[in-house]
């Protein structure tokens, strides 16, 4: 499955929610821009820990002996064309190390969670055949073309979201007039409606049942609560830690 959202924050939260529920991921993005709850399920720490990160290490070393004997005062032109040689050839066996340490993480996960626009990641490449299922959550605030980019991986898609919230941020008045601002969600529900929609019939964020705002049909599409465990709700702790990172940033000089 391939798991997917506009920002990291979204990501993230998915991300937390299935480690929380032991399901194996692989979170792709640079680890700084993740929560540090999911920085231990991104692939560039995954790889780290890998045996073939191990390999490859030993790969590095030799390539780092050889620059250094190609570097040394002493060393004759023609051993250095032979150095050179070489050392091109462990640049290809790092690569190629390298390369099967991630397929080896990407192949044990269960779930790969990135943003629409970092389902470009090069790391995908390893995955051999398309996903069985791409979801988008989130996809009513997401611009269609950014859509397209995960939709492409996999062979079925689910798109998550409420069309009648929050659009995508569109700062080109221009832009928006021409149709960049109708969304791939608008647009199906559009073209097909309550054919290819279900409405969700749970909430999970509010202890207690939310008035249907006027927009909804009738009847109201919260019908019941999700019962919470231990009085604690899904996504507390990730608000809590995104504070806290905000609050580091701001106060940083």
């Amino acid at each position: 499955v391939l798991a997917c959202a506009p920002s990291n924050v979204a990501v993230d939260n998915m991300a937390e929610r299935l480690a929380n529920g032991g399901v194996k991921i692989v979170r792709l993005g640079h680890p700084v821009r993740l929560l540090d709850s999911v920085t231990q399920h991104s692939l560039d720490v995954q790889v780290q820990n890998s045996d073939g990160k191990g390999l490859a290490k030993d790969v590095r070393q030799d390539m780092n002996a050889i620059l250094q004997k190609m570097g040394c005062k002493k060393t004759k032109k023609q051993e250095r064309y032979a150095l050179r040689g070489e050392l091109k050839e462990l640049r290809k066996e790092l690569r190629k190390r390298e390369d099967q340490a991630v397929k080896e993480v990407m192949g044990h996960a269960r779930v790969v969670l990135a943003t629409n626009t970092g389902a470009a990641d090069y790391a995908l490449k390893h995955m051999e055949a398309a996903f069985d299922l791409v979801v988008i959550d989130e996809a009513a605030q997401a611009l269609e073309v950014s859509c397209w980019i995960p939709m492409l991986r996999g062979r079925r898609v689910v798109l998550a979201g409420d069309h009648k919230q929050l659009a995508p941020t569109i700062t080109s008045a221009e832009a928006a007039k021409r149709g960049l601002g109708l969304t791939l969600f608008d647009r199906v529900v559009g073209m097909y409606g309550a054919s290819c929609t279900r409405m969700l019939n749970v909430q999970v964020h509010l202890p207690h049942a939310p008035v249907a705002p006027p927009w909804y049909p009738s009847p109201a599409p919260f019908p019941r609560l999700w019962e919470p465990i231990s009085g604690r709700f899904p996504g507390t702790s990730l608000k809590k830690k995104a504070e806290k990172k905000k609050k580091k940033l701001i106060n940083h000089p």
